[in-house]
């Protein structure tokens, strides 16, 4: 894989392990239109593919994982194509504000659960079972 993506090429497979998703994810990605199909290589058929899409699917996955959808990622995507920079600034403050409520709830909750076993002694936990 090394020496085929330092020419800037690389299959599926390895596409896969150097993003660290699964080829059907990645698939569903492009059949969504997330990430484009390269075209096939003159020898041998294989679609090739570049550092570029490594990086696209990384930031795919670093979005998912702070809750965009994959609506929302094409939207980001779209914008900054697009060169929309207040649209992409009203997308990303209303995730940034949806994760701040959701720290103030977690420290509510967690607040109450050391309020809670406060009143707890160690002799009153007792193991199911």
């Amino acid at each position: 894989m090394t020496s085929e993506l330092s020419k800037g090429l690389t299959s599926i497979v390895d596409l896969a392990e150097a993003s660290g998703i699964a080829i059907g994810t990645i698939r569903h990605y492009q059949n969504v239109g997330l990430i484009q199909k390269p075209a096939r290589a003159q020898y041998g058929g294989f679609r090739r593919y570049t550092q570029e899409d490594i990086d696209r699917l990384k930031f795919i996955q670093n979005a998912l994982d702070i809750g965009f959808t994959l609506k929302e990622i094409a939207e980001i995507l779209q914008h900054q194509r697009k060169g929309e920079e207040s649209a992409l600034f009203a997308l990303l403050n209303s995730r940034k504000s949806a994760i701040e409520k959701e720290i103030r709830t977690l420290n509510r909750n967690l607040e109450y659960l050391v309020n809670l076993s406060a009143h707890c002694t160690p002799t009153q936990a007792s193991a199911p079972g």
